[in-house]
């Protein structure tokens, strides 16, 4: 069976090639003071919680093994480090005053977690399980990123989600309350737990990934954090970070630097006319719905304003019809290309087809343009 974590799903979802470099071919990444910081916070959390009976151990003891813990990886310099190691040492010591006024011990602490999803087996930690007055039990995990969480991000985050049915399908209790802890404000987000149709969505989301992992799919996929620890991999950066030798072409006679120059001069330059071109389209469309026309006559031209459209399947509809059939999954990552790929497949009922075909809609009207250079005659004909 093949594992994936959340940590790998992360990894894939932000860069399929990324992923690749380090979970298939073994590629280290280097140290990151903030993955150094941010565990250094989760182990010390963990010591104040992972005692049985209360009461927790004293401040000082948990300095002290915060102090012994303290991970020196990843920081520019030493006094890079120690403004962190201070800073963590101000959030323990906030952390430990708000938690532990009315101390109870938690259900489970760093929680490791396997459950099977299909031919998959997902696993983890949890960071911390709380039994609520309500007797659901609350989810919670730690976090030491800069800024808080807005409810759109508690509602959507992939973490939560797959910890709640780890909670729910491993240890079969019933989650009352998703939380991500913001060590730095000592705030707990906190949202309602996942619906079913939320959780049925998570877990083929998982197997969508799953299966393009199968399947060697691995493009890479610019986001905010490029370049990575591996830009001689990647065909965005690999140019500046490692040479290859070029095959004998008109490249060779070229400074590839100059090359980038004019191609930018020259856009540049197309730009600007664009712009002025998109607003005689404009114009033109104005003064051909005003009057009802689709073709106006110039000097040596006549123009032809075409009205064309954009069909395409509405997800939710396709939805209702594929996830009955087993199907839904083939389309997951929504793309109107893959449902008539599937109108184009013998094995899929005729019926099927007829109700897929059906809930093909109109989503997008365009105009474009057209000119024929008019003959003498023409002109003549017309006045012109």
């Amino acid at each position: 069976m093949r594992h994936l974590s959340y940590s790998a799903i992360s990894t894939y979802t932000q860069c399929p090639l990324r992923y690749k470099l380090i979970y298939i071919d073994g590629l280290k990444e280097k140290a990151k003071l903030y993955f150094s910081f941010g565990k250094t916070l989760h182990a010390a959390a963990q010591f104040i919680f992972q005692v049985k009976t209360p009461p927790p151990p004293s401040l000082e003891k948990v300095l002290r093994f915060y102090e012994a813990k303290w991970i020196p990886d990843g920081y520019a310099d030493k006094e890079e480090e120690e403004n962190y190691f201070q800073e963590g040492k101000r959030i323990i010591t906030g952390f430990y005053e708000n938690q532990t006024r009315s101390f109870k011990p938690p259900l489970a602490v760093e929680y490791p977690f396997r459950f099977p999803l299909e031919d998959l087996e997902i696993k983890g930690y949890i960071d911390r399980i709380d039994k609520l007055p309500s007797g659901k039990f609350e989810v919670i995990d730690y976090k030491s990123n800069k800024a808080p969480f807005t409810q759109e991000f508690l509602k959507e985050d992939l973490q939560l989600t797959i910890y709640q049915i780890a909670v729910e399908q491993v240890l079969n209790l019933e989650v009352g309350k998703l939380t991500l802890y913001h060590f730095r404000s000592h705030t707990p987000f906190s949202v309602e737990p996942r619906s079913r149709d939320k959780i049925e969505a998570t877990r083929a989301y998982i197997l969508g990934i799953a299966q393009k992992i199968k399947d060697g799919h691995f493009p890479a996929k610019e986001n905010p954090f490029c370049p990575c620890d591996f830009p001689q991999y990647c065909p965005y950066y690999k140019d500046i970070y490692k040479k290859e030798e070029m095959p004998q072409d008109e490249t060779e006679r070229l400074e590839i630097k100059d090359i980038v120059e004019e191609y930018v001069n020259l856009r540049k330059q197309i730009d600007l006319r664009q712009g002025r071109l998109d607003e005689l389209v404009r114009l033109i469309g104005l003064y051909c719905e005003k009057r009802n026309i689709s073709r106006i006559f110039g000097k040596g031209f006549a123009i032809t304003r075409v009205t064309g459209n954009k069909k395409g399947f509405d997800p939710e509809k396709i939805r209702r019809l594929l996830e009955p059939e087993g199907l839904w999954r083939q389309v997951l990552r929504y793309d109107d290309k893959l449902v008539r790929e599937l109108l184009e497949d013998p094995k899929i009922k005729a019926t099927l087809k007829q109700k897929i075909i059906s809930t093909e809609e109109v989503r997008k009207i365009f105009h474009f343009l057209r000119y024929r250079k008019l003959s003498e005659e023409d002109e003549m004909e017309l006045g012109l």
